[in-house]
C-alpha cells in the first residue's frame, strides 16, 4: 500500500507570521538541522499557484522536496540558482509538457526548459541522490539539463502524461511517488563514504579555510573527487561555498535586517566583502539588492 504523502503543505515560505523574504525555505524555524533543505527566490503568480511539501516517509532520505509553481506569461526572469542538488522537473502545460533532469548549475543560469504561462512540478532530490534516478555521472548534468525522455524513453512519456492531466498538486506528489515505486528495484546505491563525507561538509561550512581543512580519514583526495565526479557533479570545496551560501539565505530570511558584518562572522566568510563577493557570485545580486528585490513589504 502507498505511503500517504505529508500534509506539511507550506504556501509562500516557511512562517506566514513574520517579515520575510520570497524564497521557498522549508527549514523549520528555531530548530537545528542535520541538513538544511535548499532554498531558492521564487515569483509566485496568484495566490494559491505556489506549493511545496515534504515526501512521504519511505523517500525521505532520496527526496529533499516537492515544490510547484505557475510563471506567470509576462515572467522576464527564469534563474535557477546554485544549491547542489539535482532535480527533476516537469512542465505540466497540454501543448508543450516536458520533463527534465536538471543538474546543479554552478552559477545563476537561465532555466531553458521553462515556458511562461505553465505549471511547473519539481522534484528536488538530496545531495547524490539524483544519481539514484537515473545512471549517469553527475558531471555530465551540471550546468545543463536533460530532457527525460532521453533517459528513460517511454517511461518519461507516460508519466510526463500523467502529471499533466492530473488536477492538483497533491494529485501530482502521488503520481510521481508510485512512479517511484515502480522504480525502486532499480535505483542506484550511493556510497555510505559519499553521505558521510557530504555529512561532513555540511558540519564544517561555517568554518573559515585553516580552522576546519576538509579532512575525510581513510579515503585519498583522488577517491573523494572521484565521488564527487560521479554522483554531486561539483567538487567538494565548491560545494562547501554553495551550503555556506544557503546558510546565508536561510538567516536572511530569518532576519532581513540583520548586519552584514555579524552575518559575515556567524556564517564562516572572512569579512563582509567576502560575504558580498560570493553572495553575488551565486545569486547574482548582493545581499542589499536581494533583500530590496524579494522582500515581502506589509
Amino acid at each position: 500500500m502507498m505511503e500517504k504523502p505529508s500534509q506539511e503543505y507550506l504556501l509562500d515560505a516557511a512562517n506566514r507570521n513574520s517579515t520575510c523574504l520570497s524564497i521557498l525555505d522549508v527549514n523549520p524555524i528555531g530548530k537545528t538541522c542535520s541538513l538544511h533543505y535548499p532554498i531558492q527566490p521564487f515569483r509566485p503568480g496568484a495566490r494559491g499557484r505556489f506549493y511545496a511539501s515534504l515526501p512521504s516517509e519511505k523517500y525521505k532520505n532520496i527526496i529533499a522536496y516537492y515544490h510547484q509553481v505557475h510563471v506567470i506569461k509576462d515572467a522576464k526572469k527564469r534563474t535557477i540558482y546554485p544549491t547542489g542538488n539535482t532535480a527533476l522537473v516537469f512542465r505540466c502545460d497540454h501543448h508543450e509538457p516536458g520533463a527534465y533532469l536538471v543538474g546543479t548549475p554552478t552559477l545563476p543560469r537561465e532555466a531553458e526548459y521553462v515556458i511562461p504561462g505553465c505549471d511547473y512540478f519539481v522534484v528536488l532530490f538530496w545531495l547524490g541522490m539524483g544519481y539514484s534516478f537515473c545512471p549517469i555521472p553527475a558531471t555530465e548534468l551540471t550546468d545543463r539539463s536533460l530532457p527525460l525522455d532521453e533517459l528513460l524513453l517511454g517511461e518519461s512519456e507516460r508519466i510526463t502524461e500523467r502529471m499533466v492531466l492530473a488536477r492538483t498538486f497533491q494529485e501530482r506528489v502521488r503520481i510521481f511517488e508510485r512512479f517511484m515505486e515502480e522504480r525502486m528495484s532499480l535505483l542506484q546505491e550511493i556510497p555510505d563514504n559519499l553521505l558521510s563525507i557530504i555529512a561532513t561538509i555540511y558540519r564544517n561550512a561555517g568554518y573559515l579555510a585553516g580552522e576546519a581543512l576538509e579532512s575525510y580519514p581513510c579515503y585519498s583526495e583522488r577517491h573523494v573527487r572521484r565521488l564527487f565526479e560521479k554522483y554531486v557533479g561539483i567538487t567538494p570545496i565548491l560545494l562547501k561555498s554553495i551550503i555556506r551560501h544557503q546558510k546565508t539565505l536561510r538567516a536572511l530570511n530569518v532576519e532581513p535586517k540583520q548586519d552584514m558584518a555579524g552575518l559575515a562572522f556567524q556564517q564562516g566568510y572572512y569579512d563582509q566583502s567576502h560575504l558580498i563577493r560570493e553572495f553575488k557570485r551565486f545569486q547574482g545580486s548582493t545581499p542589499t539588492q536581494f533583500i530590496s528585490e524579494h522582500i515581502r513589504m506589509r
